[in-house]
């Protein structure tokens, strides 16, 4: 027999489906990663920006506080010339503090010690205009409680610009602080990017090139799979042509001895001569059966969608003689439209059927049953590992039978494998291989089960591809 596997899987440390687990699984871990360094790095930003805006807030208190002793030196300086015109200036630079200290109170609302600075800025302020309201301006030191006034501010202004000075220090820091955990973040953002990269391109260039080998040893395979073809084809040319003739002259010359010469043959010669041909009507029914399963190996017409309930139809049809002579009663369920060879699928369904009326018990009129359900590739036994999420038709067709003993499910479907003597059943032993092969044309699956004088079972299973609806 020719062995038409396509391909061994070469031995690996690590199989496809454990690949996919791995990259799965890194890139999940990669996932995780990603979210909680992605919600750290946004906490982290926020304090940056925070602390950003903080030292902004400080820079500009610092900037109005500058502007404040500018303008109270300014003030000072025109108190002390006790001029008339220095007075007047004095009152007009006067006039800018409210706004100075507005803005002032305006940008320390958030802090409890300026704030307290400010209040009394405003309050020594306030006691400044007070004080240069007055219209008496005698002698040399009658202008000093302004003067006094102003130093007081002035303190004030210092006291509160050292404060400030150190909470800027302290707000640079943490912002600095922040900064650098920004840039180690993204340093960690991008080592995790690096590290899933690196490993998917590892397990993806493995898988590349595992596929690589098997790309290579199954054309290996598939040119030596054409060359047996080929011959096989050859074998099929010679079966029906060649082979054929020599057992047609026997039977015709048996025939003719027995027919002829029939007064002059001993009974014993008769009986070997009726041997001799049933021998040859054996042998030519063996090589009909062969060539009917070599013509299985290769598909001449496309998939077409076919119903599977006018298949049955016409397999009960084509079986309708021995059914009426077993009075044999097969029910089925609604059968779905799938996409199929048809032929193949008639030849399927007659040599199922035909199997479970040819080991009927004898007497007991063939209850043949075909039901149907949709079923997943997992629950399928032996189902290859990239059938497992499909979905597959499963027709399981049942009898009351003679049954058979589980130990030999996977034998009955060898080529010439027969349970029971020629005597008991006719047949070549050859119709349930060519429903396997049919079954592997379509890239499904046939199960056996058997109880032993009870009956017998055979689930076939067909991918689900582009069927339709049930019809």
């Amino acid at each position: 027999m020719i062995d038409f596997k396509l391909y061994r899987r070469p031995k690996f440390s690590i199989d496809g489906q454990q690949i996919t687990t791995l990259i799965r699984l890194l890139f999940l871990v990669s996932l995780f990663l990603i979210i909680g360094l992605s919600l750290s790095y946004h906490k982290v930003n926020l304090e940056l920006i925070y602390y950003s805006d903080r030292v902004d807030n400080i820079q500009k208190v610092m900037v109005t506080l500058t502007k404040l002793s500018a303008r109270l030196h300014e003030v000072n300086y025109l108190t002390l010339a006790n001029t008339p015109q220095s007075r007047k200036e004095a009152q007009e630079a006067l006039q800018g503090l409210p706004a100075l200290l507005d803005e002032l109170g305006a940008l320390v609302t958030s802090n409890d010690p300026q704030e307290h600075f400010t209040r009394e800025l405003r309050k020594r302020i306030f006691e400044m205009y007070r004080l240069q309201d007055g219209s008496a301006y005698t002698g040399r030191n009658a202008r000093r409680p302004a003067v006094e006034a102003i130093k007081q501010v002035q303190a004030i202004i210092g006291e509160m610009n050292l404060v400030t000075t150190r909470l800027m220090e302290s707000r640079m820091q943490s912002r600095d602080n922040y900064k650098s955990q920004i840039f180690r973040y993204n340093w960690l953002f991008m080592l995790v990017a690096i590290g899933f990269m690196a490993g998917t391109f590892f397990l993806l260039d493995r898988e590349l090139l595992r596929n690589k080998k098997y790309r290579v040893e199954l054309e290996n395979k598939i040119e030596n799979l054409n060359r047996s073809n080929s011959e096989l084809e050859q074998f099929a040319y010679s079966a029906s042509h060649d082979l054929q003739e020599p057992l047609r002259k026997i039977r015709s010359f048996t025939d003719r001895i027995m027919t002829r010469h029939s007064g002059q043959v001993s009974p014993e010669v008769r009986v070997l001569l009726e041997k001799v041909s049933g021998s040859a009507e054996r042998m030519q029914q063996l090589i009909l059966d062969l060539l009917a399963f070599s013509q299985l190996v290769l598909t001449a017409t496309d998939k077409q969608e076919v119903a599977l309930n006018r298949v049955l139809k016409e397999a009960i049809s084509n079986l309708s003689l021995i059914i009426r002579e077993k009075n044999a009663v097969i029910t089925n369920d609604d059968l779905p439209r799938i996409r199929a060879f048809p032929s193949q699928m008639i030849q399927l369904f007659q040599n199922l059927i035909g199997n479970s009326l040819k080991y009927s018990k004898p007497g007991v009129p063939p209850a043949i049953g075909v039901s149907y359900q949709l079923v997943k590739g997992a629950e399928i036994e032996n189902c290859m590992p990239a059938h497992r999420s499909l979905n597959f038709h499963a027709l399981m067709f049942t009898d009351n039978g003679i049954g058979f003993s589980n130990d030999y499910a996977e034998k009955i479907f060898g080529v010439f494998q027969r349970l029971h003597g020629r005597e008991q059943f006719d047949g070549t032993g050859i119709g349930l291989a060519i429903c396997r092969r049919v079954v592997s044309n379509h890239n499904g699956y046939i199960v056996a089960r058997g109880i032993q004088d009870l009956g017998a079972s055979f689930t076939v299973y067909f991918p689900e591809e582009d069927s339709g609806v049930t019809g």
